[in-house]
């Protein structure tokens, strides 16, 4: 039977096709193999400038897998600078150790000449981060030979590590530069007024010392000593000279007033400086004020420092856990899970406080939105360690 014509041209196009090849392989030559084509390695991470939805794994995993690669080989390319800005803007999540390495490469860099101006702005986040204080000041005032407006997180570090060094010159030419910004707000003007007048404040302290020591029962002293420790923010001084006064025989209306010029100077530093120093002591130190006192306002300062740190380490515990289950460690990811009851159980005394008589304080709405606000952030972790079965 004749084949169908379409399929019989296909047979015969494969039968050509046969020929054609024997005819080629006794006529052409073999081709010799394609020489390998050599495949570049790929970039490294910590040479690319983070995403900036990359999260603190990802930036933390770029530092020290460099960190790694140069102590291997001392000329090793280092990271650029947006890596060590991504890394500096990181409020939490960023373990002691990263850190170090991450200003180890920044002080090879700048052994190699290169220090541009966001570099020395990250250096000097990561120091006040590792709470090397003499080291912030030195880097900032390289800093500022280059670029006279850093940015404010780099004002606050600055000023922070002046304050904590207790150099008072290096803080005021900080705080002189930080109010004319016009970012600036109403404390910061606050508190370099009060800085400029440390001196004369101290002097008058002095002054009165010494007139309460020819004569303790010198109650017109009593009220300005109290008054000038509270501007300097200086709690046990108040505390233990309000209790001289109470004993000298000034009456107690007299004193509690002024009380709240040390409330409005520790809210104050809190806000300046609180993430710089930590929060324990400072908390700690309104409870003492609010046992010897116990006002409406010491116990909004209580309530409010509590709030404070509960929004910082809601942070610090979110950074932790990520955003599902999977995110983190078993290990980092338990760690986590057990600090949330600690910060629930803290905002338990900061509702106490406010329901003592801290609600009655002038700010206490924005305290209760803060605690609520913390509250349901808890919530939301708590959730993640649930899933997780932490």
């Amino acid at each position: 039977m004749p084949l169908p014509l379409s399929r019989a041209r296909v047979i015969a196009g494969a039968v050509a096709l046969v020929v054609l090849g024997a005819c080629a392989s006794q006529t052409t030559p073999t081709a010799s193999a394609p020489a390998p084509v050599a495949v570049a390695p790929p970039t490294p991470l910590w040479l690319t400038c983070p995403d900036p939805s990359d999260g603190p794994s990802v930036v933390a995993n770029s530092i020290n897998e460099a960190y790694r690669a140069w102590t291997s080989n001392p000329s090793t390319q280092l990271p650029p600078s947006c890596v060590f800005s991504a890394l500096a803007r990181l409020a939490t999540g960023i373990t002691d150790s990263t850190n170090s390495r991450g200003l180890a490469l920044v002080a090879e860099l700048r052994r190699r000449a290169a220090e541009p101006k966001d570099l020395l702005a990250a250096e000097v986040m990561l120091l006040g981060r590792g709470r090397r204080f003499a080291e912030v000041s030195r880097a900032y005032e390289r800093l500022i030979a280059i670029d006279s407006q850093p940015s404010s997180d780099v004002l606050r570090v600055a000023m922070a590590a002046a304050r904590q060094r207790g150099d008072t010159a290096s803080l005021v030419r900080i705080l002189a530069r930080a109010v004319t910004r016009p970012d600036a707000n109403p404390m910061m003007r606050t508190e370099y007024n009060v800085v400029r007048q440390a001196s004369q404040l101290w002097g008058a302290i002095n002054e009165g010392r010494g007139l309460v020591r020819q004569n303790p029962r010198y109650i017109a002293a009593y009220p300005s000593l109290v008054g000038n420790f509270g501007t300097l923010g200086l709690a046990d001084s108040v505390i233990a000279t309000s209790r001289r006064a109470l004993a000298a025989g000034v009456a107690r209306t007299a004193i509690l007033p002024l009380v709240e010029t040390l409330v409005n100077a520790m809210l104050r530093h809190a806000a300046l400086y609180g993430s710089t120093y930590g929060w324990d002591p400072v908390i700690a130190t309104a409870g003492r004020v609010d046992s010897a006192f116990s006002a409406p306002s010491t116990k909004f300062l209580t309530a409010a420092l509590i709030v404070y740190a509960a929004e910082a380490r809601s942070t610090e515990i979110g950074a932790m856990l990520g955003t599902s289950a999977t995110d983190a460690a078993p290990e980092q990811r338990a760690t986590a899970c057990r600090r949330i009851p600690v910060v629930s159980a803290s905002l338990d005394l900061a509702e106490r406080r406010l329901r003592d008589g801290g609600d009655q304080y002038s700010g206490a709405g924005q305290v209760r939105a803060g605690l609520s606000a913390a509250r349901e952030k808890l919530g939301s972790l708590g959730a993640i360690c649930s899933r997780a079965g932490a």
